[in-house]
């Protein structure tokens, strides 16, 4: 089951440091219990050789350049394509909300982008014991300059749409939208690395955790 922190959803939803009101904490509750009611998560992943030679990362039959990935899998021999998403019934959901509710759909939004993070969380621990190599945190297509295009050969490489029904639009969004790829690698020594928020350049992010 996909944990849904309450603190987690106040915290994306601006409550730092304040209090939310009753009804606020009311509708948090409602709206992750018919989520948790109604969507159907699913995951896929797989191991794939990798090669560093900065700035370009072969995983597979794929290359990627970049020099952030390539900085951050170094020292990888080997690293996991993952993807995940929440279904379209999440969005069928926060669709409904959109027409109904803007504020229901604000935090509807809201509690599915927790819940696919932790769902992320719960799918890479579950791809990591595939392997006796050491986990380094996973990179997704957006960081640093690794171009939110390769979520196409991601996509491509793991047959996404046949096995979990994720898809992409001529945009690069991909569909359903409250869905996650990413890229773990796997080194023999175990590898310090920054969280995500302390790696992130983005200083000015509202949801930026304080480290």
């Amino acid at each position: 089951m996909i944990q849904v922190p309450e603190k987690e959803v106040l915290r994306y939803l601006g409550y730092q440091g304040s209090e939310a009101n009753e009804q606020v904490l009311n509708e948090i509750k409602c709206l992750t219990n018919e989520l948790k009611e109604n969507i159907n998560p699913k995951n896929i992943y797989n191991i794939y050789d990798c090669t560093v030679n900065s700035p370009d990362v072969k995983i597979g039959n794929m290359t990627i350049n970049s020099s952030s990935l390539a900085e951050h899998l170094d020292g990888c021999s080997k690293v996991i394509l993952m993807a995940v998403t929440l279904g379209v019934e999440a969005d069928t959901i926060i669709r409904k909300y959109n027409v109904q509710n803007m504020q229901k759909a604000l935090i509807t939004g809201v509690i599915c982008s927790v819940m696919v993070e932790n769902y992320c969380n719960l799918s890479e621990k579950e791809a990591v014991n595939q392997s006796a190599l050491f986990p380094v945190k996973r990179y997704s297509p957006g960081y640093g300059n690794f171009a939110i295009t390769y979520q196409k050969d991601i996509l491509r490489q793991l047959d996404c749409s046949k096995h979990i029904g994720l898809t992409m639009t001529n945009g690069y969004m991909l569909t359903p939208v409250k869905s996650v790829t990413a890229v773990i690698g796997l080194t023999h020594q175990q590898k310090n690395t920054e969280e995500k928020c302390g790696k992130c350049t983005n200083l000015q992010c509202n949801i930026r955790e304080i480290h």
